[in-house]
């Protein structure tokens, strides 16, 4: 659910700066990424800081034109193998080895 809302978030990006054909990729790599923040989240007892330290790095990294987008390319596929992998290791009603986070 995270992750079809966290599209819809950046659909307006989308449009703009990427090609209608890399769609499915696209939004492939947004729920792969909704997995990993959803591990990190719980994986630091609910720690909003590092979601957001590792979101900012992750732009930065996808943003730099130094290596002409091979950065982006390399660090996206890798998280889409991390989040498969967070996914057969914990489960996907757990994603992480603490208790998850939940609102009370």
């Amino acid at each position: 659910m995270l992750g079809l809302l966290w599209a819809l978030w950046h659909l307006p990006l989308f449009f703009y700066a990427f090609d209608p054909g890399m769609a499915v990729g696209w939004f492939f790599g947004l729920l792969c990424a909704a997995v990993v923040f959803t591990w990190l989240y719980n994986s630091t007892k609910g720690s909003l800081l590092a979601v957001a330290l590792w979101h900012a790095t992750f732009n930065y990294i996808t943003s730099s034109k130094a290596d002409a987008g091979l950065g982006a390319i390399i660090l996206s596929i890798l998280i889409m193998v991390w989040a498969v992998v967070l996914i057969f290791i914990y489960k996907p009603a757990n994603l992480s080895q603490p208790e998850k986070q939940t609102l009370a």
